[in-house]
């Protein structure tokens, strides 16, 4: 429309009657001869106007069939909503993701496995051991207070005792002493192991004054034997001291 008007323009603003114009199509490079005819300078018809526009309008290439918009089914086939799942299996060049945790790269040093917790209990049992004045092992009648840790590793060791006066005469305070004792792989005394406290002064009575419980944590070798030591200082003028109850119990930390 715009080429038609810039030509009206031009036909009205001829300066004489019978001037021919040369009009060229930028677009096909074709040219155009526009003649007024016998008109008054300055002037023209409505008609005569009308008539020239539907000429020009004739000339411009037709673009009919040179584009087809119509068939975006054909043009977007394979790409329609519904065929498109968005499942995961359905996308090529996607990485691969692990199952297992056996398939990741352990950078970090993380444990990978754990043998579990190995624990070692002993419990005397049968008849109780007296306490002389030289420290030894106690010994029970059936079962001692002894454990053989098979395992190397750090171990948490707890052990318990109980003393009990048998018709004992002190006729001063004395000391009573326990202590955990390796007697193997290099014996040894387990560092911070050892329970000591003081009699009362007695005479020729029959109780159990104390139970007495220690806790340590200890880096053991394959194969040592953990044994339950005591100790009295001076011996009763009269009966004994005995160890009538007494465990050790072992617990591997890792």
């Amino acid at each position: 429309m715009s080429k038609i008007f810039s030509i009206l323009l031009i036909l009205v603003n001829l300066s004489a009657a019978g001037q021919k114009v040369i009009i060229r199509d930028s677009v096909t490079g074709q040219r155009y001869w526009l003649s007024v005819g016998a008109l008054p300078v300055g002037s023209a018809t409505t008609a005569r106007l009308s008539d020239t526009a539907a000429a020009i309008r004739g000339s411009i290439p037709s673009v009919s069939g040179k584009l087809n918009i119509t068939d975006t089914a054909g043009m977007l086939s394979g790409y329609s909503r519904g065929t498109h799942t968005h499942a995961y299996a359905t996308i090529t060049g996607t990485p691969t993701i692990p199952t297992n945790t056996n398939q990741l790269t352990n950078g970090a040093g993380f444990l990978s496995s754990y043998a579990g917790q190995t624990n070692y209990t002993a419990y005397g049992t049968g008849t109780a051991y007296t306490l002389t004045a030289t420290s030894a092992a106690v010994t029970f009648g059936t079962t001692s207070p002894a454990i053989t840790i098979t395992s190397a590793g750090t171990y948490m060791i707890y052990y318990d005792v109980q003393t009990n006066y048998n018709g004992a005469t002190f006729a001063a305070s004395r000391t009573i002493s326990y202590k955990l004792r390796r007697t193997n792989n290099t014996p040894a005394d387990l560092t911070s192991s050892t329970i000591s406290f003081a009699t009362q002064i007695i005479t020729t009575l029959t109780f159990s004054p104390t139970q007495k419980q220690r806790m340590i944590i200890y880096t053991a070798s394959a194969g040592d034997i953990i044994q339950l030591w005591g100790s009295v200082s001076v011996l009763p003028t009269a009966g004994s001291a005995q160890v009538n109850d007494a465990s050790i119990i072992a617990v591997k930390q890792y």
